[in-house]
């Protein structure tokens, strides 16, 4: 799959690209829009929408 499919079918304030010299790694990629976009809703399914601090969180308890 082309990755360009998903150009504007993010929600509203999440960017498209990112600036691969911005980051070291994937983790700081992560770890970077956990933070920058905590309140933004990140999935929806079954009529339940969790944001990125909800996945942060829930990431977080499941590793521990």
């Amino acid at each position: 799959m082309d990755a360009s499919f998903w150009d504007d079918k993010r929600p509203e304030g999440v960017d498209n690209t990112i600036d691969p010299d911005e980051h070291d790694n994937l983790l700081s990629v992560v770890n970077h829009t956990l933070s920058e976009y905590a309140q933004k809703s990140a999935f929806t399914g079954i009529g339940h929408t969790l944001s990125f601090a909800d996945i942060d969180r829930y990431s977080e308890q499941f590793a521990t």
